[in-house]
């Protein structure tokens, strides 16, 4: 935690000198109010409930989820983002690269998943991509 000694306060320009000077509560308090105003943002984990709901919603209007199968899910997915960016990570060292591109990403899928899996992978990312630079170009 970040602390504000009083003899800091007495020192430092910010410190009016008048009545208080060698009032030693005064200077506690402003300390006080000063580690207040620093607080620390928490860290917040990211979800993908919202994109489950929505891909569920898109395959089927009346199908719905559980809480438990929805953190299920999720859980599973944020297992597989970091299996991911770990093995293209440890391509990107291997290759003395800094830069994470499509053929990263595509073949650490290829290490990861089975190979069926990986087939439909690398399709749907080139259909992707296509169509993305399809609408760059327009």
């Amino acid at each position: 935690k970040h602390r504000v000694s009083v003899k800091t306060l007495q020192n430092s320009r910010s410190y009016v000198s008048g009545k208080r000077k060698g009032d030693k509560k005064y200077l506690m308090s402003i300390a006080a109010a000063k580690r207040s105003t620093k607080k620390k943002k928490k860290y917040v984990e990211p979800s993908y409930r919202l994109y489950i709901q929505k891909v569920l919603k898109k395959l089927d209007e009346n199908a719905g989820m559980s809480k438990h199968g929805a953190n299920a899910v999720n859980s599973m997915l944020k297992d597989l983002f970091r299996r991911i960016s770990e093995e293209a990570s440890r391509l990107l060292r291997l290759s003395r690269r800094t830069t994470c591109g499509k053929n990263e990403i595509l073949t650490a899928v290829h290490i990861i998943a089975p190979r069926d899996i990986a087939r439909d992978v690398a399709k749907l990312t080139e259909m992707k991509m296509h169509a993305y630079r399809r609408t760059i170009q327009k």
